[in-house]
């Protein structure tokens, strides 16, 4: 071997890694300074254009304008026929692209070390830390071969007749349209069973089509490969060429049906038995566009296999996610509503915006159930120099113009920043009974002399059940740790993105953060938590946050809050403490960070901070009463040694809600609320089940007149796999039918004796044997007034 390591290695390409893909913030989160990847990547093309570009980001500082940029950005070693192009896309956010195409651009002929400088002229004002010389990677695919598809389908019986198509990107396929590669023997398919011949027709240069038809015997599946040869290649080494099924690891695979379609069928054949129900608006309405959709591939008779697997696991995932309507009384974050006005009305972070006089938004399935309530709240802002005059939100139900069953009015507030609750009481709690849609819509007179007259940004609104609130309690207040209005520098930064995804790094013992004018609302807060993470080799001992208000003094410190070791910079951990004195009212807050050196370490950072939240004294929690929940579970289990009976989707949601139930009846110390929704959307997934042979009964009423007298007709077919019994219901008169065969229908026309009536509706009792033990459930239609 030699006493001198080989050199022949030198100047060869190093191995992809994966600090050459992720952002070098990830790895580098010190530097102010980061790029988006390290690799420059051919297009798909394959013809040396590069198709990515890189993005480098300052986490403070900003780039300068137009030609100063440009010209401050120098880049060596960029490969022949491209050019080095920068864009600046924001203050701190430059573009780096490779525009033309490379002279070479074989997967031989990339490179990793592409310089790109940048001198101080490239900004306004330059970043705190981080380099200013950048190297990247250029990788080239060079000729790739790819399959429309490699995993090929036999007939259930391992009979084959399929097709792929392979597609050749920077290189050409030798030879005229029509010529067979396999015949021609420059292409053969080591793998593939001997009961299968193989075509590999030329349709141009680039494109090929290969046909496979014969048995596989015995096999359920075969892998094979395409081992091309030089002459199948117009001036290309075929050991050039890359691509599906080329290496030992890619294969193709020809496999027997493994009846994707039969297994969708059998679903959507259950999902169409699924009714709303209690089901939410939003996760039913995600089922049903997985059903529709499932049921229209179903309907494609060209539906490749991976069509209708990923159609079967859409609708599997659709039915998974179906979720019982949560409690009404929930907070209702206005941002999440299922319908708005839209307009100018839009979502905005953690609230709504641009509301109009006329606005509104609407929540779907809102069922108070035997308690309506009493009350209502809602939680906004608004401005004294732009806002409408009588603002209020009127509560409607069913419709934007639907009766009204409450109105809240909103007095004008300090600013956009300044929210209050308002609340109202409910006037027409009876127009809230049964399952509705609830409109909030914002009235009230524009000014003439205000250019938008807004109504207010709303954050949430909430219904009460009762008439008084309980115990008073003060709202915490959260302050996002990047927000902070001023620093004393020494490589303090912003970093992470926008609130609340942000934070602050950089921390040193000394470092202090500045937030002006910070409303600590008009109630006394007694604790601080503080939402902070560290790396653990590289943060000082006894690390800590002083928090001063107005001034930094012994006489003006209102807390220390002591800060853990966490495990790294993304493990966030919060940590409360109580304050020196209760705090209130609009302060100037400081925070100064604290931390002792460990002697020999490299760095000794206090902490990454990502929020502090103000907040009272925790209230008192009253004794939980868990019997209406475990009267819930106990009524429930007996369901379980009948599921057979149900639609399995449903029966899916009520087992979960019935584990969910045991769960929190078995919690160390669950809250009343949390018993009191366990119990509330177990009992509705229960009432949910219904008899799966009365679901598939479909019945239909519609009048008829004759001789000047209205008859109510129904039409009841029996869809299940079963002989069942029926028994029509009218407000005119009843009707009996027994052992209705699979397929059958039963009719029935009854008169009402009047040449009007009035809309109405049919039930229909159906009773059936599920082994010994006869079963019954209802099912009922509708009819429109008639005459």
């Amino acid at each position: 071997m030699g006493e001198e390591p080989s050199g022949w290695a030198a100047d060869g390409v190093a191995a992809p890694s994966l600090s050459d893909e992720l952002p070098s913030s990830v790895y580098d989160p010190i530097s102010a300074v980061s790029v988006s990847s390290r690799t420059f990547t051919e297009a798909q093309a394959g013809d040396g254009s590069i198709g990515n570009s890189i993005d480098l980001t300052l986490a403070n500082g900003t780039f300068a304008d137009g030609d100063s940029l440009a010209a401050a950005v120098a880049a060596d070693n960029v490969p022949a026929g491209l050019t080095l192009v920068t864009e600046r896309t924001g203050d701190r956010r430059v573009r780096l692209s490779l525009e033309g195409s490379a002279e070479r651009s074989g997967e031989l002929d990339g490179i990793d070390d592409l310089t790109v400088a940048i001198s101080e002229e490239a900004f306004s004002r330059p970043p705190s830390t981080g380099s200013r010389e950048f190297v990247f990677r250029v990788d080239f695919d060079g000729p790739r071969l790819t399959m429309d598809r490699t995993r090929l389908t036999a007939a259930a019986d391992g009979a084959v007749d399929v097709s792929a198509t392979l597609t050749l990107t920077g290189a050409r396929f030798a030879g005229a349209a029509g010529r067979d590669l396999v015949a021609d023997g420059a292409l053969a398919l080591p793998g593939l069973p001997a009961g299968v011949a193989a075509t590999a027709i030329l349709d141009d240069a680039h494109r090929v089509t290969l046909r496979l038809t014969g048995s596989l015997g015995d096999a359920q599946r075969a892998a094979f490969g395409l081992d091309l040869a030089d002459t199948a290649f117009d001036a290309t080494p075929a050991a050039s060429v890359r691509g599906d099924g080329i290496s030992g690891l890619a294969t193709v695979t020809v496999e027997r049906d493994q009846r994707w379609r039969e297994r969708l069928g059998a679903l959507l054949t259950e999902a169409g038995l699924v009714v709303r129900g209690a089901y939410s608006s939003a996760s039913f309405s995600a089922f049903t566009a997985a059903r529709d959709g499932a049921a229209q591939v179903l309907a494609t008779e060209s539906a490749s296999d991976d069509d209708l697997r990923s159609a079967l696991d859409r609708l599997t995932r659709a039915a998974d996610a179906l979720r019982i309507t949560p409690t009404p009384y929930r907070v209702l974050e206005a941002e999440e509503f299922d319908e708005s006005s839209g307009g100018r009305l839009s979502p905005e972070n953690g609230n709504i915006g641009g509301v109009q006089v006329g606005s509104w938004i609407a929540f779907d399935g809102l069922d108070f159930g035997a308690k309506l309530p009493e009350r209502v709240r809602v939680r906004y802002a608004n401005h004294p120099d732009d806002s409408a005059t009588d603002e209020r939100v009127e509560v409607r139900v069913g419709a934007v113009d639907g009766p009204v069953a409450a109105t809240v009015d909103l007095d004008v507030t300090g600013g956009w920043d300044d929210y209050v609750t308002a609340e109202a009481a409910v006037d027409r709690p009876e127009v809230l009974d049964g399952s509705n849609r609830v409109y909030f819509v914002f009235a009230g007179t524009p000014d003439p002399a205000q250019p938008n007259s807004w109504v207010a940004n709303v954050d949430l609104v909430q219904f009460l059940a009762t008439a008084e609130d309980g115990p008073v309690t003060a709202e915490p207040v959260r302050i996002e740790a990047e927000t902070y209005d001023a620093d004393n520098g020494n490589g303090l930064k912003k970093e992470g993105g926008e609130p609340p995804a942000g934070n602050v790094g950089g921390t040193w013992d000394g470092g202090r953060l500045t937030y002006d004018s910070r409303d600590l609302g008009p109630d006394p807060l007694t604790r601080v938590t503080v939402s902070a993470s560290t790396r653990d080799e590289r943060v000082g001992d006894n690390r800590r946050l002083e928090l001063y208000l107005d001034e930094v003094s012994e006489a003006t410190r209102v807390g220390t809050v002591e800060l853990p070791k966490t495990g790294g910079w993304a493990s966030y951990m919060e940590t409360t403490a109580e304050l020196d004195e209760p705090v209130s009212g609009t302060h100037t807050l400081f925070v100064v960070m604290r931390a002792d050196a460990v002697p020999g370490q490299e760095f000794n950072y206090v902490a990454n901070l990502q929020w502090y939240e103000f907040g009272p004294d925790p209230q008192e929690v009253p004794e939980v009463d868990l019997t209406g929940l475990n009267e819930a579970i106990a009524a429930a289990g007996p369901l379980l040694a009948r599921e057979d009976r149900y639609v399995s989707i449903d029966f899916a949601v009520f087992r979960a809600a019935l584990d969910e139930a045991r769960r929190v009846a078995a919690a160390d110390r669950p809250t009343q609320d949390e018993a009191d929704e366990a119990q509330r959307v177990l009992d509705a997934a229960a009432g949910q089940l219904t008899w799966r042979a009365a679901r598939q009964v479909s019945v239909s009423a519609t009048t008829r007149t004759l001789v000047g007298k209205q008859y109510v007709s129904v039409a009841v077919t029996n869809g299940a796999d079963i002989a069942l019994d029926l028994e029509v219901e009218t407000p005119y008169g009843s009707r009996s039918f027994t052992a209705v065969q699979p397929g059958a229908s039963a009719n029935v026309s009854m008169s009402s004796r009047q040449a009007s009536i009035p809309a109405g509706e049919v039930r229909v009792t159906v009773t059936g044997q599920v082994g010994d033990e006869t079963v019954t459930a209802d099912r009922t239609a509708s009819y429109a007034a008639a005459g």
